[in-house]
């Protein structure tokens, strides 16, 4: 008998010793599943922070759906009074600037709220905003942004002799070797970078060099200069005027040129423009492309100049003239370059359409591509591709020199 529960007292300790390392396990299992990484407590965080950033986004989005004006334009006035009445919202990082003290005054504008920070961009979209740091980044500075197109892709010559109104582009266009500066620093660390000028001459002229001009310059600077996911465009007068309105000077300037803002009516012999003058949506519209060469004419046509000339540099158009100025180090000169926007210019005794043209001046050409007599004309100029990285694309700053020590992308 004493044998027996001998026995039956160890099978018991060994029992119980097991049932102890099973739970044991079974909690560290547990806990392991409520606070790991990925743990139920971890993604409930996640998910919580998810829901108001979510909550936060709609917050502002109504807010901004609701100060459109009949212009169809965003009201900047109406957004901050609408934004006002967000509780919390500020205009600071440490969240001491409320809006209703510290208004919006341009689009596009980061906002803060419960830690979050949004982007209402000019279109009134809203979205989460990643600050990237871009320490030791500056405008005019050298990065080595490279496209990921094939070396061998071409432009074709006969898309270009088919839209441009100009028999003059005799080749295929090629990708060139550019130097690309940064042109522009978001406030969430985005960057616009521009090329230097490319080395083939792009021929326009007429009707067609006028209507169908920017959508080619940006076409042809898509598909040669673009990589996944980013979208190389031409560089045009709203890069331009960018910097220009950050320069007291160089907006007096461009008041003071001679003729600009200035409407002027012509008789019935200089009474006619390109369709395309009267449809546009700005003079930046690139429109789409069309083989049709089509004029109008109005009794007593009446334009009003918006070109003007003024030199590209730091007094006119701040630190922007670093990289605007079409220096190429290839030759060490000032190369002309086309800017994807028309102007409209008062001549004597008619009226000229063409596009801006961009060297150490914000120029344009000798030669119009059609006038209000009828007269039609064509040049040619380079290009300058433009690209934009968004605040995910990380960089390594250096220098910002040419060559090896321009800032190093590391990943797009």
């Amino acid at each position: 008998m004493r044998n027996i529960l001998k026995n039956s007292k160890g099978i018991t300790l060994i029992a119980l010793v097991i049932t102890i390392i099973v739970l044991l396990i079974l909690a560290g299992i547990t806990i392991a599943s409520l606070t790991g990484e990925n743990g139920l407590l971890s993604r409930a965080v996640d998910a919580k922070k998810e829901a108001e950033k979510t909550a936060g986004r709609e917050q502002i989005e109504t807010n901004v759906i609701a100060s459109y004006g009949k212009d169809g334009k965003i009201d900047l006035n109406l957004l901050n009074k609408n934004l006002s009445t967000i509780e919390g919202l500020t205009t600071d990082e440490k969240g001491t600037k409320h809006i209703s003290t510290d208004p919006l005054t341009k689009l596009s504008a980061i906002v803060y709220l419960n830690k979050q920070s949004y982007i209402i961009d000019g279109s009134g979209t809203v979205r989460e905003a990643v600050i990237a740091d871009r320490i030791g980044i500056n405008v005019g500075d050298y990065i080595n942004y490279t496209p990921d197109i094939p070396a061998t892709t071409v432009y074709p010559k006969d898309r270009l002799e088919k839209y441009s109104g100009s028999t003059s582009n005799s080749s295929d266009i090629v990708q060139d070797t550019l130097n690309w500066q940064v042109l522009r620093i978001y406030d969430d660390g985005a960057l616009d970078v521009i090329g230097s000028c490319t080395y083939q001459p792009i021929y326009l002229a007429g009707i067609k060099g006028y209507t169908n001009g920017a959508y080619l310059m940006d076409d042809i600077c898509k598909t040669l200069y673009s990589r996944n996911g980013i979208e190389a465009r031409s560089v045009d007068i709203r890069d331009f005027e960018y910097w220009l309105e950050k320069s007291a000077e160089g907006v007096s300037s461009r008041s003071a040129y001679k003729g600009y803002g200035e409407e002027k009516t012509y008789e019935p012999t200089n009474n006619k423009y390109p369709l395309f003058y009267k449809t546009q949506k700005n003079e930046s519209d690139r429109g789409s492309l069309t083989e049709d060469e089509i004029t109008s004419s109005d009794e007593n046509l009446t334009i009003k100049q918006t070109f003007y000339y003024l030199a590209i540099n730091e007094a006119n158009f701040s630190e922007g003239a670093l990289s605007l100025a079409g220096r190429d180090e290839r030759w060490g000169n000032i190369m002309s370059c086309w800017v994807a926007s028309r102007f409209a210019e008062h001549g004597n005794g008619r009226a000229s359409f063409s596009f801006w043209k961009a060297s150490k001046q914000l120029t344009r050409d000798g030669n119009s591509m059609y006038y209000s007599d009828g007269q039609k004309d064509g040049t040619f100029s380079f290009l300058r591709p433009v690209v934009h990285l968004s605040s995910n694309v990380k960089i390594e700053a250096k220098s910002g020199t040419q060559g090896s020590d321009a800032h190093q992308i590391k990943s797009y």
